[in-house]
């Protein structure tokens, strides 16, 4: 799962800084140089940041290679692959307008910590929906994930107040800036995804296909936060 998992996030970044050096540049996609895609790395904040994440996600790679996944087993020791995934995925947030704004010194351990819990809840349903083929094991699974993904909620909403707090001047703001209104979807995301999480939990009694239906279904609502996520990096 992991080993899949790295060259599709190394050719996230790499299309990322092509188009933002693009952008940068001013010239169609098409005509983007590879001096333009330098340039936005070596540049600015945000360049710096995802040239940080694949540095990252190769140190990745290369636990996955010294450590093979056998079975019953992840790849890479655990506590070194969640350290370097947290620092891949939280690299170019945490150097964005968090690192400009006056609390820094607290919004980037904010942004960190709101990176780790994200990844431990949608790392850990995606563990459940892959591991768990059989209902017994899925029914102890479950449970236990639910408990984390609890935690993970309280982190989310704790640390994502503190960024808000830091980038909005206001209330107000919430609705009359488009930073605000990308917040507020976002909210409304994790909360239809804390929502289909109870729902899950409920019906582990009726078997593995309708929990696992909601389960993939709460996958994608995870995925579309973390998008809208991603827009506040680069919303003024």
């Amino acid at each position: 799962m992991l080993a899949a998992a790295v060259p599709a996030w190394l050719a996230v970044l790499l299309v990322e800084a092509v188009v933002r050096g693009a952008i940068l540049a001013g010239r169609p996609l098409g005509s983007v140089r590879i001096g333009d895609v330098v340039a936005f790395l070596t540049g600015p904040r945000a360049g710096a940041g995802l040239l940080a994440a694949a540095v990252a996600v190769v140190l990745l790679a290369g636990a996955v290679a010294a450590r093979p996944a056998r079975p019953g087993q992840g790849a890479g020791p655990p506590a070194l692959v969640l350290v370097v995934a947290v620092a891949g995925a939280a690299a170019p947030a945490a150097t964005g307008h968090t690192a400009a704004s006056p609390a820094a010194a607290l919004a980037v351990p904010g942004v960190v910590l709101h990176v780790a819990a994200a990844l431990l809840w949608v790392g850990g349903l995606g563990a459940v929906l892959v591991l768990a083929r059989d209902p017994a094991v899925l029914r102890v699974a479950l449970p236990r994930f639910s408990r984390l993904a609890a935690v993970c909620v309280a982190v989310l909403t704790l640390s994502g107040v503190a960024a808000a707090t830091a980038r909005l001047s206001s209330p107000a703001d919430l609705v009359t800036t488009t930073y605000g209104a990308v917040v507020l979807t976002k909210v409304a995301l994790l909360a239809g995804a804390v929502a289909l999480g109870a729902r899950t939990r409920r019906r582990l009694r009726d078997g593995r296909s309708p929990v696992l239906t909601w389960a993939a279904v709460e996958i994608l609502v995870l995925v579309a936060a973390t998008g809208v996520a991603a827009t506040l990096t680069h919303t003024a």
